[in-house]
């Protein structure tokens, strides 16, 4: 019987099959599947492999220079972008880790700050033996010692920082114990017995904490915190005449301090409680001097002036006879917080030997300084609030 043509087209139709069949047997392919694949590539872009990271082409001196330029202008987390940058091309260096823990407190990363600054190498920096020739402030350009692998700065920094941040956390042992530290670097300072006095009156040591206020209140009398504080203290103590002269003298410093311009008004009211403690250590500009406080400028940042502040009026302490021959050749750093108006807002002084020079005298200068009156610097123009260097010569 003879075929008909329907059926030898199926039989040709399922004959193509079988060899496409056998073709894909051979070659794994699918019937159709190579036109398909140039089409399917002839239809799409090339895939391209994901760009490497941009690798950083600076130096670590540049790096840091950076850094420290962003600092000198307040903005701290644009600064602290560049330390983290920094830190994985540099040996590890205490000063920069000290530097990085105090940008993070400034932005608000308070716990971050306060891990870094508990790592074993910023415990080895507080144990390093210093020549006193290194109990100074980082100075304008620092940036070499960020990245040379070793610490370069004063171990105070690092009591410091620890015993501000532990502060902010309420964390009031470690204020005391880091603060006492403090003191012993820095023993002619009223800044570190402040922060005692407030940490001890936190915890209730009553007479520890007045006793550190009052010593607070001696050695710096242009502090008005301290000044209010030890007035609390006599108050508590039922001395009201001494507790509204501290509050008096407070207010003669900075007339804007209303913790002891209300306190003066509410020591004279019979029957009212005294005050609450304070938990706060520096206010207002003050906080300038604290250094992990945003509150600037800071004692070593940089700032391009039009023309520096002069002074204008200045008030010498006296110097004792009995005295003069410990001052015949000193001259001591000071640094004067000038605001927009000349007016002094705050004052450091840099580190002496008590055994050498009367700390007496030093705190009566220091409590001159609020007295003292300046042309204000200025900048593109306008009134720029500065750290003002001076190396003060005692007038014998």
């Amino acid at each position: 019987m003879v075929p008909r043509p329907a059926t030898l087209v199926r039989y040709a139709v399922l004959g193509s099959l079988v060899c496409a069949l056998v073709a894909h047997a051979a070659t794994g392919s699918p019937p159709g599947a190579a036109g398909t694949k140039k089409r399917a590539a002839a239809g799409r872009p090339a895939t391209r492999k994901a760009p490497a990271p941009a690798r950083n082409t600076r130096r670590p001196a540049q790096i840091a220079h950076d850094a420290l330029d962003f600092e000198d202008q307040g903005l701290y987390a644009r600064a602290l972008e560049q330390l983290r940058a920094l830190r994985p091309l540099v040996p590890p260096d205490g000063d920069l880790e000290l530097a990085t823990a105090l940008d993070e407190a400034r932005v608000g990363l308070v716990d971050s700050a306060t891990a870094r600054l508990a790592t074993p190498l910023m415990d080895a920096a507080t144990r390093d033996t210093l020549p006193t020739d290194r109990f100074r402030t980082y100075g304008a350009q620092r940036d070499p010692v960020l990245v040379d692998g070793r610490f370069d700065g004063w171990h105070w920094y690092v009591w410091r920082a620890r015993a501000e941040l532990a502060l902010r956390r309420g964390r009031w042992d470690a204020v005391v114990a880091d603060a006492r530290r403090c003191i012993a670097a820095r023993p002619a300072s009223g800044k570190e017995y402040l922060l005692l006095a407030v940490a001890e009156g936190r915890l209730g040591h009553d007479a520890d904490a007045a006793e550190a206020a009052h010593r607070a209140a001696t050695l710096d009398t242009g502090l008005p915190e301290a000044l209010y504080l030890d007035g609390l203290w006599a108050w508590r103590a039922g001395r009201r005449a001494e507790a509204q002269s501290r509050f008096r003298a407070a207010v003669a410093t900075d007339p804007g301090y209303q913790p002891a311009g209300i306190a003066l008004v509410r020591s004279r009211l019979a029957g009212v409680a005294p005050d609450s403690l304070p938990a706060a250590f520096l206010t207002g500009g003050r906080q300038a001097a604290m250094i992990t406080s945003p509150v600037g400028p800071k004692i070593e940042q940089f700032v391009q002036l039009d023309h520096p502040a002069i002074i204008g009026h200045k008030v010498d302490p006296v110097v004792p006879d009995s005295l003069k021959k410990y001052f015949a050749r000193f001259n001591l750093p000071v640094w004067v917080l000038v605001d927009e108006n000349g007016r002094v807002v705050t004052s450091e002084i840099g580190w002496f030997d008590p055994a050498v020079v009367p700390v007496s005298v030093v705190a009566d200068l220091v409590g001159d300084l609020p007295f003292w009156t300046f042309v204000p610097a200025q900048v593109a123009g306008m009134p720029r609030r500065v750290w003002v260097d001076l190396l003060y010569q005692f007038p014998l």
